[in-house]
């Protein structure tokens, strides 16, 4: 397994905590407040009515169905459930080693797992999802202290591979997790900008708090590519000669407006979005993108 926390990653980024606010509470999670009215309070289930009990627990609407005195119960929930969703297809493999650098994959996995242990070091519970055009690996949310090991080797454990399929993998978790949490997505998005969201909306029915990181590379955003190129689709195998000289201006200008569009879509519906790139420390992108969110939400 390789070392993705290192004593020198954990000294900048270890004392920081995932600050994270849920959408209905509108309190900062991790704080862990004895008392929620709202996030943090489920419905459990209904017992018969005593006397003492305050009135305002009735369920008045039960009453008048059955003509009896029934009270709501509530399950308190104090702490924060977090899923990291990986995405490992193909396209994450860009660039390859012969390229140097950090491909895509290998940089949201530094970033996968720093989420990890911040999560875990503030006491809350953490939970991993790998996936492609499908779900490959799903590590449920724990908060113990040796299910780091276990988020590490799933993050560690899959190779690049197959489509990405956002509408198919939102829905698919969406039925697997019912209770309300924090979803970081890591991914380029490369895939139908209409079923990005209409995937997200299957997160957002069951009031998910979401962050999107989009991870790309400086040759995705800049094309500084000059002598005449054959350019290969990574999830289809489809290519492609051409010179790029001719169509860098457009190519920019396409990548520019998808990333505006999906940074404008994700403010519009309250969803936390950045771009990373991976010739930028990530480490300190997660600095910098965690203070920014936490200024803007106090």
């Amino acid at each position: 397994m390789k070392q993705y926390l290192s004593p020198a990653v954990i000294a900048q980024i270890g004392s920081l905590d995932l600050v994270a606010r849920m959408v209905v509470e509108g309190t900062l999670a991790g704080e862990h407040k004895s008392r929620f009215h709202g996030f943090n309070i489920e419905f459990s289930e209904h017992r018969q009515y005593f006397h003492g009990d305050e009135l305002r627990h009735i369920d008045w609407k039960l009453f008048a169905k059955s003509d009896r005195y029934y009270v709501k119960q509530y399950e308190e929930n104090t702490s924060l459930r977090a899923n990291i969703l990986l995405d490992c297809s193909r396209s994450m493999a860009y660039p390859e080693q012969a390229a140097g650098g950090l491909s895509k994959l290998e940089y949201a996995r530094y970033l996968a797992a720093a989420l990890a242990y911040l999560t875990l070091h503030q006491g809350d519970s953490v939970g991993v999802v790998t996936f492609s055009d499908r779900i490959r690996q799903r590590v449920v949310p724990r908060s113990t202290p040796n299910h780091l090991q276990r988020i590490l080797a799933a993050i560690d454990g899959n190779e690049a591979a197959d489509r990405t399929d956002f509408f198919r993998i939102f829905q698919e978790f969406s039925n697997h997790v019912k209770r309300r949490g924090l979803v970081i997505v890591l991914s380029d998005f490369f895939d139908d900008y209409d079923k990005i969201m209409q995937g997200v909306k299957f997160l957002k029915f069951l009031k998910h708090e979401l962050i999107l990181l989009q991870i790309l590379t400086p040759q995705e955003l800049e094309f500084p590519f000059e002598d005449y190129t054959q350019f290969v689709d990574m999830e289809d195998d489809s290519s492609l000669w051409l010179d790029p000289r001719i169509i860098r201006e457009r190519y920019r200008g396409g990548m520019e407006q998808f990333i505006h569009r999906l940074g404008q879509e994700c403010r519009f519906k309250k969803i936390d979005f950045a771009t990373f790139r991976t010739d930028q420390p990530f480490e300190l992108n997660l600095a910098k993108f965690l203070a920014i969110r936490a200024k803007r939400r106090i």
